[in-house]
């Protein structure tokens, strides 16, 4: 009879067992749905954003590239997944200075902030790239880990130049001309309305044009 007590104690204690185990492996189960549901959302912003982005190990290898950087850079991510930075297109001279900076990077909230550097990327060809990058926090597989981020600009620069060189052909101009918005103030004062008016363009840029004029 004390065997027989002994292993129903023994069954018992094997169901309680098995019972906790269950709810241990639903807790588990339930756990890793919700980490791959938060990997998948970051995934999906990552994915969304407009800036480029790169996650480098400590050796500036890219361990991570989104949709945007491969399009700027008109490369799959099997051809950029794994490589070196300097390899694709972040070359001495143009971006040494950044490398260096990547290299040394602290590790507080601190990093590399709205630098702007001229490429030649191998396929997209010459580029103007502004960023920002910062090192990662954590331990394990982020230790050490940059995320850099890149916006493509050179359309904004050419039309920014484009711009500053009609202004200077203007300012050439005898003629007064100066721009103003719809019910706002003065954009743009040439030297012919310096001389036509009597205000610098200092002084006419920002004003409302009805009350400088008095028109």
């Amino acid at each position: 009879e004390t065997a027989q007590e002994e292993l129903k104690s023994a069954n018992e204690e094997l169901i309680t067992a098995n019972e906790e185990l269950r709810l241990r492996n639903a807790e588990l189960t339930k756990a890793v749905g919700e980490l791959r549901d938060a990997r998948d959302y970051a995934q999906a912003i990552i994915e969304g954003v407009r800036a480029g982005l790169l996650v480098l190990d400590p050796e500036l290898r890219v361990r991570r590239a989104n949709r945007a950087i491969l399009d700027m850079l008109r490369l799959p991510s099997a051809a950029v997944e794994g490589q070196m930075l300097a390899d694709l297109g972040f070359e001495a001279p143009a971006a040494a200075h950044l490398l260096e900076g990547l290299k040394s990077l602290p590790g507080d909230a601190a990093g590399i902030e709205n630098f702007e550097i001229a490429l030649d990327l191998p396929r997209a060809g010459e580029r103007i790239v502004i960023g920002n990058a910062r090192k990662l926090s954590g331990d394990g597989e982020l230790s050490g880990l940059v995320l850099l981020s890149l916006l493509d600009v050179t359309e904004r620069r050419r039309d920014e130049l484009r711009l500053k060189q009609q202004g200077e052909l203007l300012d050439q101009a005898h003629e007064a001309i100066f721009v103003w918005a719809l019910g706002g103030s003065i954009r743009y004062w040439n030297r012919g309305a310096e001389a036509l008016y009597g205000y610098s363009r200092e002084e006419a840029v920002g004003r409302l044009s009805h009350d400088l004029l008095r028109t």
